[in-house]
């Protein structure tokens, strides 16, 4: 998946978060990146505090659109939701199965899919997430992504995913024509590389901004990752 831009702007000071915050000195910072998605199924994330959060605030389609569907995991039956689809303008937007607007949200550290009928550039707007973070990461399968606008490596210090041995993370291939999920990089501990590919070569498992991870963890119980962030700090 790509990004195609990422801009924060807090009062009249900006700057790009994705190699430094050096040139943002504000306590709020707001922006934007847009994420080109292809025909077909991509993994995303929303990395933004958008009112709500619902998907008619944060995905504000046009009615070219007509016909996407958002489709999100359910982590205690462990199989996806009846998906969210978009009916455009003269039906309310973002409808749930019901044919009513949904109440389906996305928040930062969260993810889902999104099936597009026709490629078209989205761009996810709001404020950015900061001070101490915590995605919850529970038993199994679970879909996560960064709390922040950052195309960080799950395992970068100084707070890397608290990974256990065994965990899994699934990236999806979104290219036309692939449409499927790349082979899983496992979790084999400090003493084995960390995180391998299926070659075990070490990997430093990186999301790009705006994407999403499927993450299959293999702990008996929830594992809180805490990262801390402040835009005004490089």
């Amino acid at each position: 998946m790509r990004t195609k831009a990422l801009v924060l702007s807090a009062a009249i000071c900006a700057g790009g978060i994705a190699t430094s915050m050096a040139q943002v000195f504000s306590e709020n910072a707001v922006g934007y990146y847009t994420l080109q998605l292809p025909q077909g199924f991509t993994m995303i994330a929303n990395q933004f505090n958008n009112g709500d959060n619902n998907l008619n605030t944060i995905l504000p389609f046009d009615d070219s659109l007509i016909g996407a569907e958002l489709i999100k995991w359910d982590v205690a039956g462990q199989t996806f939701m009846a998906a969210d689809s978009f009916f455009g303008s003269a039906f309310q937007g973002w409808v749930d199965v019901n044919y009513v607007p949904t109440a389906t949200t996305l928040v930062p550290g969260e993810g889902a899919f999104i099936n597009m009928p026709s490629a078209a550039d989205v761009t996810m707007v709001g404020e950015v997430p900061q001070g101490q973070l915590t995605v919850v990461i529970p038993p199994l399968f679970s879909i996560i992504s960064q709390p922040t606008p950052q195309a960080l490596a799950f395992n970068a210090d100084p707070q890397p995913v608290p990974a256990s041995i065994g965990d899994q993370i699934l990236f999806w291939d979104n290219t036309p024509g692939a449409q499927g999920y790349e082979r899983s990089l496992d979790y084999f501990g400090p003493d084995f590389g960390g995180w391998v590919d299926y070659l075990y070569v070490p990997v430093d498992p990186t999301p790009e901004i705006g994407e999403s991870v499927f993450y299959n963890s293999a702990a008996a119980t929830d594992v809180p990752w805490t990262r801390d962030f402040d835009v005004n700090q490089p």
